[in-house]
C-alpha cells in the first residue's frame, strides 16, 4: 500500500500513539521485544505513563479491553473478533472483550450531513420526507437514524461515521506491520499466526465498511428464508442505499436484549426459532450472521423473529461443515478417535505435536461427558474444555471453524436465557443428520466417482515420467533439497550481536594495551608530564567503554 507524505506522517504519529498506549496499559514487554525501546518511544509522555501505574495493576483482560477502547473503532472491532476466539484466548479475556459489543458514543447528526450530501447530492433533504436527529443506535462504524421516505414508508438509515474508512485503512496497515514484527521477533507467538489473523480481520472489516455488500447479504438471507413464516429479514431500499448509507425498512418490535419487554412474549418459541435460523444458515446455506448477540435481533408482537445486523458475516465450506459435524458427534457418540481424525483431516497437527498425549487428553475430556444425557450436554462447556486442550497443545484452529463453533455457543447461551430447558443438540440434530447424509450421497454420486477415476488415471499416467525425472536429477547431481530451519533468523541476530560486542571489547582492550605501551615510551610530546598518545588512547578507550556500557544497559541484556 503506497501512502502520500501526509499519510506517512499520520501513520508515524498513529504508530507512536499505539505503542505509547501499549506501554501505558502495561504491555511494554511486547514493545521492547519488537525492538521499540521505551526511551525512544515515550519521550515527553513519561509523566503520563507514570500516571498509568494504577491501570497496570488491573487483570490482563481488563487492560486489553481498555486499550482497545481507547485506540478507537478499528481496535474495538478487533476486540469484538477476538472475543469470538475462545480457541486462542482464555475465558477471562474473551469475557472482558465481549463488553466491547455494546454501543459507542453517538455522533451529532450535523456531522453526518456531509455524508448524506455526498451520497444523495446537494438536494439530499428532498430524498426523504424527514429524518430524526436522535439516533436509534450508535456503533463504532455507523449510526442508525429513523426516517420517512417520500412515499411515506418508515425506514432506518445506517450511516457510516465520517472519516472512518481512512482511519481504519491506516490502522489496518499498522496492524499488518505489527503482525509481521511479531512473527519475526516472537517465535512463540507464531503458533497464533498473527499475520493470518490480521489478514482475516482486514477482509472482514473491509467488507463491513461496504454497505453494498451488507445489503446484498440481507437480500440473500431474505431469499433463503422467504418461505419461513417465523423469520422476517428487513427489505433494503436500494434507490436510497450506497456504499456509505444503508436504508432498510423499519420494523417495530422488542430487542432480545430488553429482558423487561420480553415478559409479554413466548420466549421459548423465540429460542427455538432463533436456533433454527442460525443453524440452518450454518449447516445448509454456509453463510451466517457471525455476531448473533441479543441486540442484533428484534421480535415482533406476533412472535416473528427479525435479524438486524449483517455487517459481520461468516462462511463455511463443505469441508468445514463436515469437520464441525464430526466434532459435535465425537462428544455425542463418546468417540475421541473421531475428534483426532478431525485434527488430522484439517492438518492441524505437525510432526512435533505430542500426539499420544493429545489423544489421551481428548479421551479423558470426552469420557468426562460420557454419562451426561444428550439433552443435558452443554456445547459451551464442551467447547470451553476443548479450547483449553487446543491452547495447551498450541493447535491453530481454522478461523472459519473457530468462529462457527463460537456462534453455536452464542446461540445456545441466548436460547438458555430465553428458555432454561433449551436443548441445542436436540435442535441441531436434524441439521447434523442432513449434512451426514449429503456426504454419503456425494460418495455414491456417479459424476464424482467419474472425476475420482479420471484423476487417478491421470496420476498413474504421469507417475512413470515423474519417477524417471526424479531419478535422472539424482543421477546427474541436479536434485536439490530445500531445508527450512525455523527461528534461524533470530538465532543469527543473537550471534551477530554477540560477535559485535566481542569485537568491540577486543578494540577497547587493544586501545588499553597500546596506551599502556605508549605511556612507557620515552620522548615524544607530553601533557602534564605524560605522553599525549597514551592519554589519547586511554581517553578513547574510556569513551568507547562508557558507550559500550550504555548500549548494554539500554538493551536490557548483559
Amino acid at each position: 500500500m503506497i501512502f502520500s507524505p501526509k499519510r506517512r506522517v499520520h501513520k508515524l504519529a498513529r504508530t507512536r500513539q499505539i505503542l505509547t498506549r501499549l506501554v501505558f496499559y502495561g504491555f511494554s514487554e511486547l514493545t521492547e521485544a519488537l525492538g521499540f525501546r521505551r526511551r525512544r518511544l515515550l519521550s515527553s509522555r513519561v509523566a503520563e505513563i507514570a500516571r498509568g501505574r494504577r491501570v497496570r495493576r488491573l487483570p490482563f483482560g481488563a487492560r486489553l479491553r481498555l486499550l482497545l477502547e481507547e485506540l478507537g473503532p478499528t481496535f474495538i472491532k478487533l476486540g469484538q473478533l477476538l472475543s469470538l476466539r475462545s480457541d486462542l484466548l482464555p475465558d477471562e479475556v474473551t469475557s472482558e472483550l465481549r463488553k466491547l459489543q455494546y454501543g459507542a458514543a453517538p455522533v451529532a447528526f450535523s456531522k453526518l450531513e456531509p455524508i448524506l450530501r455526498e451520497q444523495w447530492g446537494p438536494q439530499w433533504r428532498k430524498a426523504v420526507r424527514s429524518i430524526e436527529a436522535e439516533p436509534l443506535a450508535s456503533a463504532s462504524i455507523a449510526q442508525v437514524h429513523r426516517a420517512i421516505t417520500r412515499e411515506g414508508e418508515e425506514v432506518v438509515l445506517k450511516i457510516q461515521r465520517p472519516g472512518i474508512k481512512e482511519l481504519i485503512r491506516s490502522d489496518l496497515a499498522i496492524l499488518t506491520d505489527l503482525a509481521n514484527l511479531i512473527e519475526r521477533y516472537l517465535p512463540r507467538a507464531r503458533v497464533y499466526r498473527p499475520r493470518r489473523l490480521v489478514d482475516h480481520f482486514s477482509k472482514v472489516l473491509t467488507l463491513e465498511l461496504d454497505f453494498y455488500y451488507e445489503g446484498r447479504t440481507m437480500d440473500l438471507v431474505r431469499k433463503n428464508f422467504d418461505k419461513d413464516p417465523d423469520i422476517h429479514v428487513p427489505q433494503v431500499h436500494w434507490s436510497l442505499s450506497s456504499e456509505h448509507i444503508l436504508v432498510m425498512e423499519y420494523i417495530e418490535g422488542v430487542r432480545l436484549s430488553d429482558e423487561a419487554e420480553l415478559a409479554a412474549i413466548d420466549t421459548r418459541n423465540v429460542a427455538d426459532i432463533g436456533a433454527r435460523y442460525v443453524l440452518r444458515q450454518v449447516f445448509e446455506h454456509g453463510v451466517y450472521n457471525a455476531d448473533p448477540h441479543p441486540a442484533n435481533f428484534i421480535v415482533r408482537r406476533d412472535g416473528v423473529l427479525v435479524p438486524l445486523d449483517f455487517g459481520m458475516v461468516g462462511t463455511l465450506d463443505e469441508e468445514m461443515k463436515q469437520a464441525l459435524v464430526n466434532m459435535l458427534m465425537a462428544f455425542v457418540q463418546k468417540d475421541p478417535d473421531k475428534l483426532m481424525r478431525v485434527f488430522f483431516s484439517l492438518e492441524l497437527l505437525d510432526e512435533t505435536s505430542r500426539r499420544s498425549e493429545l489423544s489421551y487428553d481428548l479421551s479423558r475430556l470426552i469420557n468426562y461427558y460420557h454419562h451426561i444425557p444428550v439433552a443435558h450436554l452443554s456445547v459451551a462447556g464442551m467447547l470451553r474444555d476443548l479450547n483449553a486442550v487446543i491452547r495447551r497443545y498450541q493447535i491453530a484452529m481454522p478461523v472459519d471453524l473457530a468462529l462457527t463453533l463460537k456462534v453455536v455457543v452464542t446461540v445456545e447461551s441466548l436460547g438458555r436465557r430465553l428458555d432454561p430447558e433449551f436443548d441445542i443438540i436436540g435442535v441441531a440434530q436434524p441439521f447434523i443428520e442432513r449434512v451426514r447424509l449429503s456426504r454419503v450421497r456425494d460418495w455414491v454420486n456417479p459424476e464424482k466417482i467419474y472425476d475420482l477415476l479420471e484423476d487417478t488415471a491421470r496420476l498413474l499416467r504421469s507417475l512413470p515420467y515423474d519417477t524417471h525425472e526424479l531419478l535422472k536429477k539424482a543421477r546427474t547431481g541436479k536434485l536439490k533439497l530445500s531445508l527450512d530451519l525455523e527461528d534461524l533468523d533470530s538465532s543469527i541476530r543473537e550471534i551477530d550481536r554477540s560477535v559485535n560486542r566481542l569485537s568491540f571489547s577486543v578494540v577497547i582492550a587493544g586501545l588499553l594495551v597500546a596506551s599502556s605501551f605508549f605511556m612507557r615510551l620515552p620522548g615524544g610530546p607530553t601533557l602534564l608530564g605524560m605522553p599525549i598518545l597514551g592519554l589519547a588512547g586511554f581517553g578513547a578507550a574510556g569513551f568507547l567503554g562508557i558507550w559500550f556500557l550504555i548500549g548494554i544497559l539500554r538493551s536490557g541484556r548483559l
